[in-house]
């Protein structure tokens, strides 16, 4: 897009400066303007503005969550590029050996630095009456000197080197959590033992420390753990030559040689190159994301422009009559539109610049304190993102003001110099003929040429229809024809989902912009052909009042500026409800999603591998009716080598027949071999089965093979037996049988999860959280499938609220958009006042008329936007596949109604202020000719 402006911008910059130096008529009418009127050209340069700081704001938004994710890169790693597992510990100073000789060996040296280090996961805690302990904590074995040359940017503490047995460092994060600091005792639990140690010292949670906030010196592990092979990793932090981020671009040479020198067996995890990619597509995402939904308050924006440009024609339309009468043409007027225009968009866009930043800021600000999240937003302004936005935004209000300028310059001269309305054009008949015909072809050729195409599929159609008006009009009424065509139009957009589920499956974000727009502009126009009916409704309500006529002769008598104003709120409203219902249906959604994450099971109870606990203990305590062990363990997949799954690591769960003890997880789909899900289950559960159940999320068949590879390279097939639907939400995506699991890691794998269906009359949250605190020694953390739902419905939750926070001042275009129309239909209006006046109409049914009319635009605008936006989020939810199967519909009425009365109240106050000027209009000072 950026590209785009830019070309566009330099193919009208010429002509627009050209006239600014070398044609002084066309500079001065376009300045003196401006100079005129300062107060309705700083109207035109906010509402220029507003697009240009949605655009920029979009993307800084983008470039910031990128930048918050590299900030990851920092924080966690620092200069490790790779993470490489070796085996036991006694294999650690080989493998350094063995990868730096070969590096030493080879042509281009890819390592500057090879850190050996072991890990266990333990419970560590503070000492006293205020004890806090953290059950899950990844303790490093390190050797500190080593630590300090390995990141000299980032020393782990000063002095660490002479770090004792009984001594650790934590990490400024840790140490806040427990409440400790340097010489303060802290305990390690591990195997339900307590370990006395010392706080060494408190470093900065960054590079090792930030991966690790717990070091020890060699030989902590093996001084804790009895048997330290079996329950700690051991192996390479690895740094690759270059910076921290630089180091990244080398991964791939480096696997090849950490490969080629420890052998094909070694488990490596690209961690640093993995995170950039990650940070590059959430960057794009996100951009994208908010540029979307920006995109409506964008086209708000332009919309207002574009009345503003019209209600400025109308108002020089004498003066335009007079020009055109002593020999400027019409490209004159237009060429000085358009370097106002001009003007108007470069301050724009240097305001919006300065405006998105400050908007960008307040969401980011947002986002880090409504999403659930530990990563640390960063506010990032990129000077290329800064640029692109002003170019966009100047293009988009350069191409408005040229398109406007061009059709308000189409004028008859006596009638602009007498001021008189001009008649209303239908256009020739062969001609409007030739434009439908010509509509209907292209629908209809780019339905057969491109129609699996999801936009296509959508508009193709649309246009069609609408392209039969002037086909059908001459036969039917012009309204009936305008309605039936429009409404079928309208139809199809609104139902696309449901009735092409194969094209419309998995639509792109955009595609709710195209849709928002096609459905607003199409109801915005049927309801712009029921003038008569709305006029007696007024009637109706009002008794045939004067006041109720004259607040709807205006917006009736001037219907394409009324449809611009219906079309700016509705298209901002429309956005907002989609995503209160949107909010509200997921947030709905718990106990399914914990139903079918955990079956009848209501907690799931992790805890570190040398804790020791059993089912059975578990199972004696009152408050639970069942306990169930997991077996865990990581399992590669073999694919095609274009398959994204091809070399992703697993965690695989192993289970066994107690998992029938309660109804386990609903299957979203299984295979026609068993009766019901209970079956399949139990066919995976058996001893060495052959079958595995699969979260769906990753596009497995079920009936269909593949091959699960263990971490010596040798691979089992297995057949997909069935799949789950959440069962990302607990880690639990790949299901086989404990004694299967046992074949891919070689022995038994540890115990470190249990599922637990609490006893009637229990609660499962208050059995969870007495479990963890009288397990907290042992590292048991449990908690509720429900819970857990709920934390995952509460980020999209907070995400959603982001998104209609930054849809706010989109909302602020509309109603101010109104209020700055009325505003201007004072002046443009003032000596139909002074007649009314004059013949005796009271001030106070001039003020009413004005509430009326603000009324009237407000109204179908809100009752449009609610309307379509609930219409849309229904199609999409129980029509399409663009979500989750089984979503309930629900519909927030409340909220709705808040943002209903919400936005007319504050419509009509927007109209208070030009409905009392109205009011004071004298009739003797609006009479005079000149103003």
């Amino acid at each position: 897009m950026t590209v785009v402006a830019a070309i566009i911008l330099a193919v009208l910059a010429p002509f627009l400066l050209f006239d600014a130096l070398r044609r002084p008529t066309i500079r001065r009418l376009a300045i003196r303007n401006i100079v005129r009127r300062p107060g309705e050209a700083a109207l035109v340069v906010a509402g220029a503005m507003l697009a240009t700081a949605l655009i920029t704001a979009s993307f800084i938004i983008g470039d910031s969550f990128g930048a918050s994710i590299r900030g990851i890169a920092i924080d966690r790693w620092g200069p490790t590029d790779e993470l490489v597992f070796v085996g036991g510990l006694d294999e650690v100073e080989p493998a350094i050996a063995a990868l730096e000789a070969a590096d030493a060996e080879a042509a281009d040296p890819v390592f500057d630095g090879v850190l050996g280090a072991a890990f266990l996961r333990v419970s560590v805690g503070s000492q006293g009456a205020d004890a806090v302990v953290n059950p899950d904590v990844r303790l490093l074995e390190v050797d500190p000197a080593a630590a300090v040359a390995f990141d000299d940017d980032h020393p782990i503490l000063a002095g660490a080197a002479d770090l004792a047995a009984d001594e650790v460092v934590v990490n400024a994060d840790l140490a806040d959590e427990l409440g400790v600091a340097a010489g303060d005792p802290l305990s390690i639990y591990l195997g339900g033992e307590e370990l006395p140690f010392t706080v060494a010292g408190v470093a900065p949670a960054s590079s090792v420390n930030g991966f690790s906030p717990l070091l020890a010196a060699p030989g902590a592990i093996t001084a804790l753990a009895p048997d330290p092979d079996a329950v700690s990793d051991a192996g390479l932090l690895v740094s690759n030559v270059g910076d921290t981020f630089t180091g990244a671009d080398r991964t791939e040479v480096a696997e090849e040689r950490i490969e080629a020198a420890l052998g094909a067996e070694v488990e490596i995890f690209t961690v640093k190159q993995g995170l950039l990619d990650n940070a590059e597509d959430e960057a794009a995402e996100m951009t994208e994301l908010f540029g979307t939904i920006g995109g409506f308050s964008v086209a708000a924006g332009i919309l207002l422009v574009v009345n503003l440009f019209v209600m400025l024609a109308a108002e020089r339309k004498s003066e335009m009559g007079t020009l055109r009468a002593v020999g400027l043409r019409r490209g004159h007027l237009i060429r000085a539109f358009s370097l106002e225009g001009a003007l108007y968009g470069v301050l724009a866009a240097v305001a919006g610049v300065a405006v998105g930043i400050g908007l960008a800021a307040f969401v980011m600000a947002l986002a880090q304190d409504l999403l659930a999240s530990d990563l640390t937003i960063r506010l990032d302004l990129v000077p290329t993102s800064l640029v692109s936005g002003a170019l966009i935004g100047l293009m988009v209000s350069q191409l408005t003001v040229l398109i406007t300028s061009w059709r308000m310059t189409r004028l008859n001269i006596v009638r602009a110099i007498k001021d008189l309305p001009e008649p209303t054009r239908l256009g020739r008949p062969w001609r409007r003929l030739a434009v439908g015909g010509v509509g209907l072809a292209a629908g209809a050729a780019l339905y057969l040429a491109a129609g699996d195409t999801p936009a296509v599929a959508m508009i193709a159609p649309a246009l069609a229809a609408v392209s039969l008006i002037p086909l059908i009009d001459r036969i039917v009424p012009r309204r009936a024809a305008v309605i039936a065509c429009c409404g079928a139009a309208l139809v199809w957009v609104a139902a696309v989902f449901g009735l092409l589920p194969e094209v419309m499956g998995d639509p792109d974000i955009s595609l709710f912009l195209i849709q928002g727009i096609l459905l607003v502009g199409l109801a915005t126009v049927m309801v712009a052909t029921l003038d008569r009916l709305w006029l007696r409704g007024a009637e109706l309500v009002t008794g045939g009042g004067i006041s109720g006529r004259l607040g709807l002769a205006e917006p009736l008598a001037r219907p394409a500026r009324s449809s611009l104003l219906v079309a700016m709120y509705a298209l901002v409203i429309f956005t907002i409800t989609f995503m209160l219902v949107m909010n509200v249906v997921f947030t709905g959604q718990n106990p399914q999603f914990a139903r079918e994450a955990g079956g009848d099971y209501d907690i799931y109870l992790d805890t570190t591998a040398t804790a020791g606990l059993t089912a059975e203990q578990l199972a004696a305590d009152p408050d639970v009716a069942a306990a169930v062990p997991l077996s865990q363990g990581v399992v590669d997949v073999r694919a095609d080598a274009e398959d994204e799954r091809e070399g992703r690591r697993w965690f695989l769960t192993g289970i066994d027949a107690s998992i029938l003890e309660a109804a386990p997880p609903p299957l979203s789909d299984r295979l026609d071999d068993f009766a019901d899900d209970e079956a399949a289950w139990a066919a995976v559960a058996a001893p060495d089965s052959e079958y595995i159940i699969i979260d769906k999320e990753w596009d497995f068949v079920v009936g269909e093979t593949y091959q699960f590879g263990d971490p010596e390279g040798d691979f089992t097939t297995l057949t997909v037996a069935g799949l789950t639907s959440v069962a990302w939400m607990v880690d639990a995506e790949l299901v086989v049988s404990s004694t299967r699991l046992a074949d891919f890691t070689g022995e038994d794998g540890p115990v470190t999860r249990f599922y637990l269906d609490v006893a009637d009359g229990a609660s499962a949250e208050a059995v969870a959280q007495r479990l963890t605190t009288e397990g907290v020694r042992q590292g048991v953390d449990a908690r509720t499938f429900l819970s857990t739902a709920a934390e995952e419905t509460s980020e999209q939750e907070g995400f959603l609220n982001m998104l209609q926070s930054f849809m706010g001042l989109g909302l602020l275009i509309g109603i101010a958009g109104l209020g700055v129309v009325m505003i201007r239909a004072v002046r443009e209006r003032r000596r139909q006042f002074g007649v009314m006046r004059a013949l005796g109409v009271a001030s106070s049914v001039i003020r009413r008329s004005f509430v009326v009319e603000a009324s009237f635009v407000a109204l179908q605008g809100v009752l449009l936007g609610i309307g379509l936006g609930v219409l849309s989020a229904w199609q999409v939810l129980t029509q399409s596949t663009a979500f989750e199967d089984g979503l309930d519909f629900r519909l927030p009425v409340q909220s709705l109604i808040v943002l209903a009365i919400g936005c007319l109240v504050a419509s009509l106050a927007m109209a208070a202020i030009p409905a009392v000027r109205a009011g004071r209009v004298l009739p003797a000072a609006a009479l005079r000719m000149a103003t």
